[in-house]
């Protein structure tokens, strides 16, 4: 609990933490369709639904 209230907090398995999971929050996922791609994606929860539409529309302009 303190580290969610003071800091960022970076959880590989977020389904194992059930209740505990915040409801605003950044998720972040990663793929690899190939050894030259990464692809990464941005989704908001709560509060962070908006600024999540809006950093991946920033960085998608940036990385293409």
């Amino acid at each position: 609990d303190e580290a969610l209230d003071n800091g960022i907090v970076l959880v590989e398995w977020p389904n194992r933490m059930g209740s505990l999971i915040p409801s605003n929050r950044l998720e972040v996922s990663w793929q690899f369709p190939s050894e030259e791609e990464r692809l990464i994606s941005l989704s908001g929860k709560g509060e962070w639904k908006e600024r999540a539409k809006r950093l991946e529309s920033n960085y998608s302009r940036i990385l293409k």
